[in-house]
């Protein structure tokens, strides 16, 4: 199944296209741990994260992390598995 590229620029940029073509990406659980491990070393200058995550149901998302945790699916790439 193919994986579709956000139409908005801004999120575009924002896509890995390499890892996207590979399907490779963070679990939500590594993506919460690479967000907490980054935040804890900021001294506030970051107000979010962003990951391509690969959710426990298949669906390939683009996710904001927040620095308390927050999460919000800014897009939907598709299922990785039919």
């Amino acid at each position: 199944m193919s994986l579709l590229l956000p139409q908005n620029p801004d999120l575009r940029e924002m896509c890995d296209v390499e890892a996207l073509a590979k399907r490779e990406g963070p679990t939500l659980r590594e993506a919460i741990n690479s967000a907490r491990r980054t935040f804890a070393k900021d001294n506030g200058s970051i107000h979010s994260l962003t990951f391509q995550v690969i959710l426990a149901d298949g669906t390939f998302v683009l996710m904001s992390i927040g620095p308390r945790g927050g999460r919000k699916i800014l897009h939907r790439f598709g299922k990785l598995h039919g």
